[in-house]
């Protein structure tokens, strides 16, 4: 229950601007576990939220340094992918999207994610599989049936996009 509590300690004092405790508390965190993963990632949602890419890049790559467990690891490429798809950095974020999925098949928010990055580039065959294999993989993926009805409305696929939008809908 200790990390829990500096976890959330690091969380507190990030909300309230302050880095140096909060860089404490994460020390704690870490002192009694050195593989508490969720504070890494609680550190990097922080510097997302303040527009600070490259910290939160920096931070992940600390977590891949510690050589994770294959669902952890994914879950950190997952993030990479989707920090250079933010920068713009397509190039890059494609094969962090793809090792996370190589990782972790069932990984449906790395479907989505790199379903939105095929989207983007308009690559809508490839977006359209990511999209559906991210609900097969969790049906209850509402970000997933959005996407797959706005990528049927973006080619004019009018009836095709109404059954994934309604399930999005529903779902949120």
């Amino acid at each position: 229950h200790f990390v829990l509590a500096w976890n959330a300690l690091c969380q507190l004092h990030l909300e309230q601007g302050q880095e140096d405790r909060a860089r404490q508390a994460m020390g704690m965190a870490l002192s009694v576990n050195p593989r508490d993963w969720g504070v890494y990632f609680t550190y990097a949602d922080h510097h997302l939220d303040e527009g600070n890419c490259e910290r939160a890049l920096s931070i992940l790559e600390d977590v891949l340094e510690l050589q994770p467990h294959t669902v952890i690891a994914a879950e950190v490429y997952n993030y990479i992918g989707y920090l250079h798809y933010l920068e713009g950095e397509y190039a890059v974020a494609l094969p962090a999207f793809r090792q996370a999925l190589v990782l972790n098949p069932q990984l449906a928010v790395a479907h989505v994610n790199l379903g939105n990055l095929h989207f983007h580039l308009k690559r809508y065959d490839e977006a359209r599989a990511c999209y559906q294999e991210a609900l097969k993989e969790d049906p209850r993926q509402a970000s997933a049936a959005c996407q797959l009805g706005l990528l049927e409305l973006e080619q004019g696929n009018l009836e095709a996009a109404r059954d994934p939008l309604e399930r999005a809908l529903a779902l949120d």
